[in-house]
């Protein structure tokens, strides 16, 4: 079942594909759809990227705009977050301390961060 909706996606991204060379907000609301899916979805692989992701290999003001987002989002009320490899693949997960740190969070201590797989990140008490 799983395997199928998967696909399904697939085949829709690729249509998608084609048509965000003619309306190109088309793209943006796939790849919501498809990190959101990716996160609920334990059985993703790592690896996997969107069709869109793959157009964009190499441009990493693409995936740093990308980290900021979702580091925005994320970690607004949240006192610890995962920041999945597919997020930071194109620029690397220096990239995403760099960018906690500068909205008041950091590498977490108690949960092993692994740069090949997740960076785990906590928010910085702020004195009183």
């Amino acid at each position: 079942m799983i395997l199928a909706v998967f696909l399904g996606f697939l085949a829709v991204g690729l249509v998608v594909e084609v048509l965000s060379v003619v309306v190109p907000p088309l793209e943006k609301g796939f790849e919501r759809v498809m990190d959101r899916f990716a996160e609920a979805v334990p059985l993703v692989p790592g690896w996997c990227v969107t069709p869109g992701q793959l157009g964009h290999e190499g441009d990493a003001a693409y995936y740093q705009a990308r980290v900021d987002r979702h580091i925005g989002r994320f970690l607004r009320s949240r006192s610890a977050h995962d920041v999945p490899a597919r997020m930071y693949r194109g620029i690397g997960a220096g990239y995403v301390v760099h960018a906690a740190r500068a909205r008041g969070w950091d590498l977490s201590h108690d949960r092993a961060s692994d740069p090949l797989t997740v960076v785990r990140l906590r928010k910085l008490s702020v004195p009183a």
